[in-house]
């Protein structure tokens, strides 16, 4: 479950933390991300029907497999990456914003996440 967060010393939500697992259809524990891409894109509002009708992400944040392996966690639920992101000035303007993960893989289409809504407390 994301959360929003306060990552400065100024008040005020400017950021959130989120877990992410990756796993295949075979194994229901999270796996590592040997290769590709993860990236974590953030939308302004709660979400609105399929990942497809969003608009232009507020902001993406691409990891690769390298990157990762620097937030890896491992759980109960298997390997997983926990991820801390400052939204900088791609501030969402409403009480939700919305974060998708998409994984893209060296070969083949990528894979979303559904969509998890944040609140944000602004409104």
């Amino acid at each position: 479950m994301p959360l929003a967060l306060n990552l400065d010393d100024v008040p005020g939500l400017d950021g959130f933390a989120v877990r992410v697992f990756y796993s295949r259809s075979t194994r229901a524990h999270g796996i590592p991300i040997t290769s590709g891409t993860l990236e974590i894109l953030m939308f302004d509002g709660a979400p609105v029907g399929t990942t497809a009708a969003f608009p232009v992400p507020l902001r993406i944040w691409p990891f690769t497999a390298e990157q990762l392996k620097q937030f890896s966690t491992r759980t109960s639920l298997g390997v997983g990456y926990q991820l801390v992101l400052c939204w900088g000035d791609s501030q969402p303007t409403g009480d939700h914003l919305t974060v998708v993960a998409r994984y893209r893989p060296s070969t083949g289409p990528a894979l979303l996440s559904p969509p998890s809504s944040i609140s944000t407390g602004m409104n």
